[in-house]
């Protein structure tokens, strides 16, 4: 008679902890996803007119080369020295 008592309460615990080992990685699954995808949301994908996509990939590449080339010109400098030489 104890042993079955003690089989059903070790049965009930284990499903307990089954329970909430599922619920806490519903909980982690959930929570990556709604960060990435808030990092998807920070950039559009898009852009209404051809003039924003140029001036915002101009932007990005100025600031990747001024980034990159620390010590040497930016874009910017690269470009003004070329427009001198023609």
């Amino acid at each position: 008679m104890e042993s079955k008592n003690k089989d059903k309460r070790n049965f009930i615990l284990m499903l307990i902890f089954l329970g909430l080992v599922l619920i806490s990685s519903v909980l982690i699954f959930d929570w990556v996803m709604n960060k990435e995808s808030k990092l998807e949301q920070t950039e559009p994908e898009t852009f209404e007119t051809p003039e924003q996509a140029f001036i915002q990939t101009k932007a990005i590449l100025s600031d990747v080369s001024s980034k990159l080339n620390k010590g040497v010109y930016s874009l910017e400098k690269v470009k003004s020295i070329e427009e001198l030489k023609k």
